[in-house]
């Protein structure tokens, strides 16, 4: 049986339209039906309705990177261009202006547990 109009759109993507005997038949898979409820639960979530979401909170402990640069021995110039990131971007980092964040972040924690992995891998 074919989705209703409204779900149509979003169905779209998940069904497959074969034919069979002169008519249409919807086929619907396990991955699919899930997919689709999820983003009904993420919609109604994002409407404001409680729906018992499951809510991850995660604490990233803070990046000392005037520590994590000194482990490495290289100057503040040489630390910048072996992550990749403006001098001044490093600047305000160790001075706590700014903080690292997303793979930068990522970055610093790796290298605070081996400070030879990017001259490792990119040297």
């Amino acid at each position: 049986m074919p989705p209703t109009k409204q779900k149509r759109g979003l169905a779209r993507l998940c069904f497959i339209d074969i034919l069979a005997s002169g008519s249409k038949a919807w086929i619907i898979t396990k991955l699919c039906e899930s997919l689709i409820e999820g983003l009904n639960e993420a919609i109604a979530f994002a409407g404001g309705k409680d729906i018992g979401p499951i809510v991850h909170h995660i604490k990233v402990p803070g990046i000392d990177v005037a520590k994590i640069r000194a482990l490495t021995g290289l100057s503040q110039s040489d630390f910048a261009k072996s992550i990749g990131v403006a001098k001044r971007t490093l600047l305000n980092w160790e001075h706590g202006r700014r903080r690292p964040t997303g793979p930068a972040q990522v970055l610093l924690a790796m290298i605070a547990r081996k400070p030879s992995v990017v001259s490792e891998l990119l040297g």
